[in-house]
């Protein structure tokens, strides 16, 4: 699911199927990095820069992070590969 609301091509909801081995490698990356065990804020008193929010449900965990700024490199790289990942899926409205 996506959700667009300023600055993007698509605002509102849109849904996309991801292949299973796409799915897998984001899933393992998601394991790799621990992001359970990371902050749940990056944040810094800069203004004006992008914020991306990042959730992960998986085996009964939930997890959402705000990255405003100076999160980890690899959450970065979990972010930059879930972004190319999506990038080009045929998306659709959701109702």
């Amino acid at each position: 699911m996506f959700e667009g609301k300023e600055y993007s091509d698509r605002i509102g909801l849109y849904r996309a199927d991801l292949s299973d081995s796409m799915l897998h490698e984001i899933i393992m990356k998601f394991r790799d990095i621990n992001f359970f065990q990371l902050r749940n804020v990056y944040i810094s008193t800069i203004s004006d820069l992008p914020t991306t929010y990042i959730t992960f449900r998986y085996e009964g965990a939930y997890k959402r992070i705000m990255d405003y700024y100076d999160a980890p490199p690899e959450l970065r790289e979990l972010e930059d590969l879930i972004d190319i990942s999506v990038k080009n899926l045929d998306y659709h409205k959701a109702r």
